[in-house]
């Protein structure tokens, strides 16, 4: 009777021990697989690898001040510590406007305390704005108001190399930028999303 106890719990010591080394072993190999799913989801939006401003990437954001609707002013580098997406756009740009809706909906599904989405509006005052979001936006819109009344992009979208909008940069949470996006998204799609987790991921 002694030894057939000792032969079972021999028996189910192995089978513990099978069960944890499988386990360890899971997770070893899903790591890779998940860093890989992450990198490929940031490669399938399809960024671009320089501009006039910037020769490659990871490269620091200039900081910049600009004023919210509120006449409060605000810097990039205030919002160190989160990953921002920082999207230069316009009410007078199509393309712009068919993108905002996505970029609100990535906003509200992402944890607010982790990301922001900074929507650069390249106008000159708030009047268009204000008629363009009459119920409000989960959207952080900052004025970027052009040098003069014959220029249509703002001065902080010049200063980041664009030539035309909307154009985005995703900026980590040590203030580089990570990837630049030419021409419209749609944000909400898995895909994006992915690529904006592995940031906020990787400096917990």
């Amino acid at each position: 009777m002694h030894q057939h106890f000792i032969r079972k719990t021999m028996i189910l010591s192995i089978y513990i021990g099978i069960v944890v080394l499988l386990a360890f072993g899971y997770l070893i190999f899903l790591s890779p697989a998940t860093e890989r799913e992450k990198i490929a989801a940031c490669r399938g939006l399809k960024f671009t690898e320089n501009n006039t401003v910037f020769p490659s990437f990871p490269q620091d954001a200039p900081d910049f001040t600009v004023q919210d609707s509120q006449g409060h002013k605000r810097s990039l580098s205030s919002y160190r510590g989160k990953v921002v997406l920082l999207n230069f756009w316009a009410t007078w740009c199509p393309p712009c406007v068919e993108e905002v809706p996505s970029l609100e909906k990535l906003q509200q599904d992402l944890d607010s305390n982790d990301f922001i989405v900074l929507a650069m509006a390249s106008a000159f005052d708030w009047k268009d704005l204000a008629k363009f979001f009459p119920q409000g936006t989960a959207l952080t819109v900052l004025l970027d108001p052009p040098s003069n009344k014959q220029e249509t992009l703002g001065v902080i979208a010049k200063a980041f190399g664009i030539p035309r909008i909307p154009e985005t940069f995703l900026i980590d949470r040590q203030g580089k930028i990570r990837y630049y996006f030419t021409n419209t998204r749609t944000w909400n799609l898995s895909v994006a999303q992915t690529c904006i987790q592995a940031l906020i991921d990787e400096s917990n």
